[in-house]
């Protein structure tokens, strides 16, 4: 801050960055336009209003109108000086004289109009049309004559801030900032910096903000320059008052929108610039010149090489080096480390790297331009970890090597390095150590020259695992104990195991009545049925369909379809209706069984977790009695077999945590292999089970990770350690998750709705696909149309339409509708003919060069040195030339076969649909490619093509003959057009995620049932899930406040505790009377609180539309760590785990969850009468039961 001091303090004078702060600051500088002008705001002043939210500009029009919309005059923010920012503020009505009339000033409150100066027109908004970009918020135009009255170019003055000495409610130039409310529709004048289209000059958009109680820097306006001749011009800087703060803060606003302007244009060539992965390689070095000239002085900045390589080498070997000593150390093996010598490599060699990795490594998230010179601050760091680890391994490749903190030692404590031990004494002491005998008689006492230690081993030498005893003696006597017959034992283990399956049945019982209860009681169909049961309609009739989900939920609802004889006459629309024929009952009892296993489920794994059956029975009750979960599984959606899926998923896991101390046996085997096939099926459900993938993943390589420090585990333990998880928790999920595909290509075998987001080859193998019955050998002289291997880039397409710029010429585009004007005719080149009859005919090889004639308008597929229209940096794509009229070479394209499907083709001969080919253009040397980029208006939104000057080979380059017409040849055999299971596989889960991503919310449109993931922990917002008409039955999707908001206190609270835990065994104090109950907490802790933080926080990174039900999972494991926490602090605070306590706060919390539950059932269970009836149960003002404006 000291350095922005002087800052200010130097650059005391006006200057060219005077626009990035606001007018109070530059009415302060010296040399300033604001320094005199009138202070008081009259009636008849010229203004000039510049928003307060920086970069928005001053409020501007122009003659241009809108190209839709209303079509009246623009009203933009502009950043520069301008007659067109001149407004004239005027009172409502007429018959005012401004220039004899006594002066008037503008106050608080007024109701004013303001008319722009040079075009007479008057600042308007309406409600009829919406703001050309923030469609949430309302258009706001220049219209009207002054004499006009009309209440839309009314506006209300609403003062904000004065930051003058005067504060009397007047408007003062600079220092007053005001915001502008529109009379009639209540909105307020925004400028927040959003860009209008090239129709708008790219100039920021001002519109009239619907959110009027959002009070931002958006809508807040100040007056920067105030002319009347009237009024005298004063000195403004007595009367403005800034403050260093924010000065400060403005400064580093403007600098860091700066920043973030700097993005890189892809579709421009920048020499200078590079990627931050090519810096330690020196991949692009970077001329400082622009001119490069013979005779000219040039710089080039290139480092050295043998320094960047070396250091850029040391740095990414520097990770697997300390992996590789946390290995040696995990299994017991000691390294020969003086005193003090092993900290001072972790932490000096840690800091180096760690300089070098923090700055470097954020330049791969930050989307600004970068050059060379970025990385030198990190460069530094990376030569100096270089100079260490070259007097590391010099100290550590020879025995004889004294490093400088060895001799430290030596001459400060008398102690004998390592360095002083002859190297066989050396090896015999290796010896001794890896035998075990180094770790129990210590170091001194083995080399004999050295003093004797009293330091006990190492707490992984004498330990197998996380778990193990303190000591051995303890581990026997545990054992001996066991071996002993026990009847009392084995009697109280009875009872356990009885009171285990009456909880079991009791959850049971409770599940089925709450989740069956009236589940026919509305006969329409609800909320996302009407795409799930759609979904399963189509496995009914065998049509293929596209989804963002997995099939195996959908084909399971269709299962429940085909139960009932449904016969797939009903499409399922929204709202609509079921048919007397459709037994919408069974199909949602069918699915609400899913969601009935959840609490039995919840309770079976806090048992396994080695919670007490008090725990686990809240946990059960809290899953149960939880109005959210209840409700989503009445319906027939996915989220009750995701939840069923998940929560088989960690009852799994925790069995397999139960049975960790007897790998390989037999109880060990049956949970390892549940966990794999939960794992397959919480995977094909929805893509969200991949998160309890994640974490059955973690705990897996901590297990694993855990092995290494048992040095009884030899190498071929290891290896079946390995083995077995690979083949269960990897193989087997992917095997599961592959035959869903299976069965869902097996049951979807007609043309349907889906068949575009598939290749042309697997349509052409559904029923009914127009696809069938073509050529299969592209021959000269036939009609074809080319289809893009790029998802969503369609056809190859031509029409009349010429390009407005570039060339000129016809427009090339791709279209992905059946079009006429997707035909094309193969034809050889300029001067060369073919044969057309069956005797003459000509194929199309690999490697022949050809010409593409568009059928409809004659012209040639062209490319010539023009750059793209919107991908500059390749070459444009036209329409040129009559066929046959005018010859050019820049019409010949050669055809690159680049993978062949069919079988039988030794020729290599150009077929219908299992053919995927390049053409590359003969002239430029370039590839016809599909760029995934729009043209604008003019080219309808549709595809750009291109031709691709840096030769990219992916999919992009890619096509296939979709259609083919050549009355001379035969139609295909059925057999020579199939695809193959592993193609067709990968091409829809590409085209999952491809829909996936696509599913951005649209933050100008209103959602009214999308929700952030920071509403739904504290229930700031529930969803109605259909029609709010009052005669119809309605269902309002919240979840029990009981369970959802002291689950949240607990996943807060949680790691607080444990933090606190942390810090006092850092200080030294134990809590702890055995260390197995804190690592059996962190275990327990890592699976429930780890479950919920993997099944939530990612969300925040997503970019698609968000739901409340998108938190369901994590609340699974939200309610079970609620229960887990509770029992363990009462064990923390009483000692015991049956504390009268703390059964007093389980009974409690499920009391008070079944009470909470019964006051919301009508939510649940469904209602009929007018939601106000309900207003007492809006317990936050954010819920929307009811509309407040009936």
């Amino acid at each position: 801050m000291a350095s922005f001091v002087v800052h200010f303090a130097v650059l005391s004078r006006s200057g060219s960055g005077d626009a990035t702060m606001p007018p109070a600051f530059q009415a302060r500088l010296h040399g300033s336009k604001l320094n005199h002008q009138p202070f008081t705001v009259m009636y008849g002043s010229v203004l000039n209003l510049r928003s307060m939210h920086p970069g928005s500009g001053l409020l501007h029009s122009h003659p241009h109108k809108y190209p839709d919309g209303s079509q009246q005059q623009q009203i933009t923010g502009y950043s520069h000086s301008d007659s067109n920012n001149n407004w004239v503020v005027m009172r409502v009505g007429n018959g005012f004289n401004y220039t004899s009339d006594p002066l008037v000033q503008v106050k608080d409150g007024d109701i004013v109009r303001l008319m722009h100066k040079r075009t007479s027109a008057m600042l308007h908004s309406h409600r009829a049309h919406k703001a050309p970009v923030s469609t949430r918020d309302y258009e706001v135009t220049a219209y009207g004559k002054p004499e006009w009255t009309d209440a839309n170019n009314e506006w209300r003055i609403e003062i904000h801030k004065e930051d003058s000495s005067v504060a009397n409610g007047e408007i003062h130039a600079i220092t007053t900032q005001f915001r502008l409310r529109h009379i009639v529709t209540n909105c307020l004048l925004s400028a927040a910096a959003v860009k209008l289209p090239p129709w708008g000059f790219r100039q920021t958009e001002v519109s009239c903000s619907r959110s009027q109680y959002l009070k931002s820097a958006a809508n807040l306006w100040v007056v920067e320059r105030h002319v009347n001749s009237r009024l005298p011009s004063v000195d403004m800087r007595p009367m403005v008052k800034t403050s260093f703060i924010g000065n400060f803060i403005r400064l580093n606003m403007e600098m860091a929108r700066s920043n973030n302007a700097l993005i890189p244009d892809h579709d421009k060539y920048n020499h200078l610039e590079s990627d931050p992965w090519s810096w330690p390689f020196l991949v692009y070095p970077m001329r400082m010149l622009g001119s490069w000239n013979k005779g000219d002085i040039k710089y080039y900045e290139v480092g050295n090489p043998l320094i960047w390589w070396a250091s850029a080498l040391m740095c990414l070997l520097y990770p697997l080096q300390l992996a590789y000593y946390h290995i040696r150390k995990a299994r017991g093996i000691p390294g020969v480390w003086a005193p003090g010598e092993e900290l001072h490599f972790w932490n000096a060699g840690k800091l180096l790297w760690g300089g070098w990795a923090l700055h470097y490594l954020p330049f791969f998230a930050m989307g600004r331009v970068t050059y060379i010179h970025h990385y030198l601050p990190a460069l530094y760091f990376a030569i100096l970890l270089l100079a260490f680890e070259v007097d590391h391994f010099c100290r550590r490749s020879t025995l004889g090597g004294r490093s400088q903190i060895a001799m430290l030692y030596e001459t400060n404590f008398n102690f004998t390095p390592f360095s002083r031990i002859c190297p066989l004494q050396a090896m015999s002491l290796f010896e001794q150590f890896a035998a075990g005998n180094g770790a129990k008689r210590g170091i001194s006492e083995a080399a004999g020259d050295l003093k004797p230690t009293s330091s006990p081993p190492p707490k992984y030498a004498e330990k197998d695992s996380l778990f193990a005893s303190d000591s051995d003696d303890d581990m026997m006597e545990c054992r001996a104990k066991a071996s002993r017959p026990n009847i009392a034992l084995q009697q109280r283990s009875e009872w356990h195991l009885s009171q285990y399956w009456v909880h079991i049945a009791v959850l049971t019982v409770f599940s089925a009545m709450t989740r069956f209860y009236k589940i026919g009681f509305s006969n329409r169909v609800i909320f996302d049925e009407a795409h799930h049961m759609g979904f399963g309609g189509k496995y009914v009739n065998h049509t293929f369909y596209h989804d963002v989900h997995p099939p195996l939920a959908k084909m399971l609802i269709g299962l429940s379809e085909a139960l009932t004889g449904f016969d797939g006459s009903f499409d399922f629309k929204s709202g609509s209706r079921f048919p007397a024929n459709v037994n919408y009952t069974f199909m949602r009892l069918f699915n609400a069984s899913f969601g009935a296993t959840l609490a039995p489920m919840a309770y079976a794994t806090l048992i396994s977790l080695g919670c007490t059956p008090n725990a686990a029975l809240l946990a059960g009750l809290l899953v149960c009695f939880d109005n959210a979960l209840c409700t989503i599984s009445r319906f027939a959606l996915l989220d009750a077999m995701l939840l069923c899926f998940t929560a088989m998923s960690v009852l799994s896991l925790s069995g397999l945590y139960k049975y960790r101390k007897q790998p390989f046996s037999a109880a060990w085997f049956k949970w390892l292999l549940a966990t794999g096939v939960s794992l397959g099926l919480v995977a094909s459900a929805k893509w969200v089970g991949f998160l309890a993938v994640a974490l059955v993943g973690l705990y897996t390589i901590y297990e694993l990770y855990d092995l290494f420090g048992q040095k009884e585990v030899g190498i071929v333990s290891h290896f079946w350690h390995w083995a077995t998880r690979v083949v269960a928790l990897v193989a087997i999920p992917v095997a599961i998750y592959m035959l869903c595909f299976v069965v869902h290509f097996s049951l979807l075998y007609k043309s349907g709705p889906g068949d575009a987001e598939m290749d042309s080859l697997f349509q052409a193998g559904l029923q009914g696909s127009g696809l069938q019955n073509q050529p299969l050998d592209v021959a000269y002289g036939s009609k074809i149309t080319l289809k893009s291997a790029h998802p969503g880039a369609g056809l190859l397409h031509s029409h009349t339409d010429a390009y407005p710029d570039g060339s000129k010429q016809q427009q090339i585009t791709g279209y992905s509708h059946k079009d006429t004007n997707n035909d094309w005719i193969v034809k050889k080149i300029h001067g060369q003919s073919f044969g057309n009859t069956t005797d003459t005919i000509e194929f199309v090889k690999n490697g022949d060069v050809v010409r593409l004639v568009h059928e409809r308008t004659s012209r040639n597929l062209h490319s010539h040195a023009v750059a793209g229209h919107v991908s500059k940096r390749d070459w444009e794509v036209s329409g040129y030339g009559m066929d046959g009229t005018y010859p050019d070479i820049n019409d010949h394209w050669r055809v690159e076969v680049v993978e062949e499907l069919s079988k039988n083709n030794p020729e290599r001969r150009l077929r219908t649909l299992a053919t995927r080919f390049r053409l590359r253009h003969v002239g430029q040397n370039c590839v016809l490619r599909a760029s995934g980029k729009s043209l604008p208006q003019w080219a309808w939104r549709q595809s750009e093509m291109v031709c691709d000057r840096r030769n990219h080979l992916d999919e992009k380059t890619l096509w296939n003959v979709e259609n083919h017409v050549n009355p001379l040849l035969p139609p295909a055999e059925p057999n020579q057009l199939k695809g193959s299971f592993l193609r067709n596989f990968a091409r829809l889960n590409l085209a999952m995620a491809r829909s996936n991503n696509a599913l951005t919310p649209d933050k100008d449109k209103f959602d009214a049932l999308a929700s952030s993931p920071q509403d739904w922990p504290i229930m700031r917002l529930g969803m109605r899930m259909c029609g709010w008409e009052d005669g119809e039955v309605k269902f309002w999707l919240i979840g029990n406040p009981v369970v959802w908001l002291l689950s949240t206190l607990a996943v807060v609270l949680g790691p607080i505790q444990m933090l606190y835990y942390i810090v006092r065994r850092q200080r030294g104090l134990r809590d702890f009377a055995q260390e197995m109950e804190w690592e059996t907490h962190l275990y327990v802790s890592g699976i429930l609180w780890g479950g919920w933080a993997l099944h939530y926080l990612p969300f925040y990174a997503m970019g698609r539309v968000t739901y409340q039900h998108h938190y369901f999972p994590a609340l699974y494991f939200a309610a079970m760590y609620l229960a887990y926490i509770i029992e363990w602090t009462g064990r923390r605070i009483s000692g015991s785990t049956n504390a009268l306590s703390t059964r007093v706060v389980m009974i409690g919390l499920g009391i008070a969850a079944v009470a909470n539950f019964l006051y919301f059932a009508p939510f649940t269970f469904g209602f009929d009468y007018p939601a106000k009836d309900l207003a007492s149960r809006k317990w936050f003002s954010s819920w929307n039961i009811y509309d407040t404006a009936k």
